[in-house]
């Protein structure tokens, strides 16, 4: 399959239920890539500026933080 239309095509000769599970299961990679794409927002707090990570990041935890550091030039 090299086209979309030969994919589709394809799609379309499944039965509904495998459908509809192809359909979940892009619709939630799409999803997920997006949220990935999306960039951290800034906002104050006091006198702080704190950056909230996008949906799906990984958590910041002390030994994914020490690991940031030590790869940071």
């Amino acid at each position: 399959m090299k086209t979309f239309a030969d994919i589709e095509s394809s799609a379309k000769k499944l039965p509904p239920l495998e459908q509809e599970e192809l359909l979940q299961a892009l619709t939630t990679s799409l999803q997920n890539r997006r949220r990935r794409s999306e960039p951290a927002r800034g906002r104050r707090v006091g006198n702080d500026y704190l950056l909230d990570a996008p949906v799906g990041a990984p958590p910041m935890t002390p030994e994914r933080v020490k690991q940031l550091l030590e790869d940071s030039p």
